[in-house]
């Protein structure tokens, strides 16, 4: 009978978690660049997404997701990850992932900032050697929406011409840098 190597089971958990916790990272830079191929891919082709009130295949909720609806037009998004939790099972996983998401939206005809965090669940299959998001539901914990109001940077005197903002992609600086090397 074969022994497997304890060290190198715990060296195989840990790459899959750091696999699993970069797909997830690469998932919100998606959400927050509104980069689609990025977001379609951190997919299985036949994943689901719960989120938002939306029920269906994530292909579709990604393909809709930048927009909103009629009344509620997102205009910039941040996402901020806490901890993650992955319990490995062969090639299926399951995370939980807390998060923080920062949002300005036109809520008819105004600006409004909501902050909403929670947790995102996810399922994870790894296909062909590759870690994929089977099924997401986002779990909401905590909200708070504001009229929009000063934005840091003015309220603190800052030359706008000396700043770096945020870009959907691929115009934003991150895939101006990527394009560099």
């Amino acid at each position: 009978m074969d022994n497997p190597d304890p060290d190198r089971q715990r060296l195989e958990a840990l790459l899959d978690k750091a696999e699993i916790a970069e797909l997830l990272r690469r998932r919100a830079r998606a959400a927050d660049r509104r980069d689609l191929d990025l977001a379609l891919s951190c997919y299985h082709r036949d994943a689901t997404e719960d989120h938002s009130g939306f029920v269906g295949p994530a292909a579709d909720f990604v393909r809709q997701a930048p927009s909103g609806d009629a009344d509620h037009q997102v205009k910039d998004m941040w996402h901020g990850l806490g901890p993650t939790l992955i319990e490995l099972d062969g090639d299926s996983a399951l995370a939980e992932t807390y998060y923080l998401a920062l949002v300005t939206m036109d809520v008819r005809g105004q600006l409004h900032e909501a902050m909403a965090a929670g947790r995102y669940v996810d399922r994870l299959v790894r296909e062909d050697r590759t870690w994929l998001i089977f099924k997401r539901t986002v779990i909401f914990d905590w909200s708070r929406v504001d009229p929009s109001g000063e934005k840091f940077w003015d309220a603190r005197g800052m030359d706008r011409t000396r700043l770096h903002f945020g870009a959907p992609a691929p115009w934003d600086m991150v895939y101006q840098e990527s394009a560099r090397s």
